[in-house]
């Protein structure tokens, strides 16, 4: 009995330092991945609730939770890194082959290059701006703020045609 009370003082010992030491939110990354994973399980929606329930009763996101609060977003506090999240030297690459169009996406931190394999025009990127924290389409040497799905503001704060891009 003095073990488990020993045992529970120090995880809330840990909690309580970890939050008044942090001060951070964070991007609970661990969670978030395993989310994403349910999420890919199927396009069933009864599917992903029964994974849900059993990814919660068997506690994986208790246990990620838990990882994130308590370790991943305190390292991420004061390294200003997550260890989870994909690091400045790192790319993923995906093609899809979609309506007789061959595209290649490659992935890299705060940036997606989507390039059409058999018209070297329609090459788009997609750069996020962590200054103000929004996304910006980048075609042809111009960066255009995404406001929301249908609008999109230039640099210089004009409507941007996009029949034009």
């Amino acid at each position: 009995m003095k073990r488990i009370k020993k045992l529970v003082v120090v995880l809330l010992l840990i909690s309580i330092l970890s939050v008044t030491l942090s001060g951070c939110y964070g991007k609970f990354a661990l969670t978030r991945k395993i989310y994403q994973i349910n999420g890919s399980v199927s396009g069933d929606k009864f599917i992903q609730s029964i994974v849900m329930w059993v990814l919660f009763f068997v506690p994986v996101y208790q246990a990620c939770g838990f990882l994130d609060y308590a370790l991943l977003n305190v390292i991420e506090f004061w390294t200003g890194s997550n260890p989870l999240a994909m690091n400045e030297t790192e790319q993923e690459i995906k093609y899809y082959a979609e309506d007789g169009r061959n595209i290649k996406v490659v992935t890299t931190q705060n940036r997606y290059d989507i390039y059409d394999l058999d018209n070297e025009t329609n090459n788009v990127s997609f750069v996020f701006n962590t200054d103000n924290e929004t996304w910006m389409l980048e075609k042809d040497g111009k960066l255009i703020t995404i406001v929301d799905g249908n609008k999109f503001f230039d640099v210089d704060g004009s409507l941007v045609n996009i029949a034009r891009m």
